[in-house]
């Protein structure tokens, strides 16, 4: 993420956007508490519209978690790049049991205001706030993880997400027909 506002017409940036890849579990618990939103649109549509800190307060919305994370960034990662792999670790995979993988897609947010964590964590004094990296995130949130997870809290907007078929995952946003392939496919914004 770039911390630069002021770059000219003629720089660019180059923004990586991945799949992550999360260990979740199907249910909350004291380590596992932040969730992976479904559709609530479609099942709580009055609940739409809240912020993340009401969501997450509310049992009707925590019902609609297609899985819960154990990590303030990596659940910021998942929202921010909009699709994931989440790989359940129920207790099977300590049993020698393959853990079991669910592919989502975002399908909508709450329409509220999106925060970065990077960039909260720098307006707390946590980064360097004239430029930082990714690392430099990450490192910021493991150092403290109290501000990370309140860094997540605070960013309002949530997204919501379905589970996608492994033959058309990732989707390809804006490319009708198209395959995205991994380690080849890329996006330009034309403009």
């Amino acid at each position: 993420e770039s911390s630069d506002p002021a770059m000219s017409a003629h720089e660019g940036m180059l923004t990586g956007y991945a799949t992550p890849e999360v260990i979740v579990r199907s249910k909350l618990d004291e380590r596992f508490r932040f969730p992976i939103f479904g559709d609530i649109r479609q099942t709580h549509p009055e609940l739409a519209g809240k912020t993340r800190r009401e969501l997450c307060a509310d049992p009707a919305a925590r019902e609609i978690a297609i899985a819960w994370i154990d990590d303030p960034l990596g659940w910021a990662l998942v929202e921010t790049n909009g699709t994931a792999k989440l790989k359940f670790d129920d207790g099977g995979v300590k049993q020698g049991k393959p853990a079991r993988i669910a592919r989502v897609s975002r399908v909508g947010t709450n329409g509220r205001e999106w925060t970065s964590i990077g960039r909260w964590l720098a307006n707390r004094g946590l980064l360097e706030a004239s430029a930082y990296t990714f690392a430099d995130v990450a490192r910021a949130a493991e150092s403290h993880p109290d501000k990370a997870e309140q860094a997540a809290l605070d960013n309002e907007r949530v997204v919501y997400f379905e589970k996608v078929d492994e033959a058309t995952f990732p989707p390809p946003y804006g490319l009708r027909g198209g395959k995205l392939m991994s380690a080849y496919s890329c996006a330009a914004d034309q403009s």
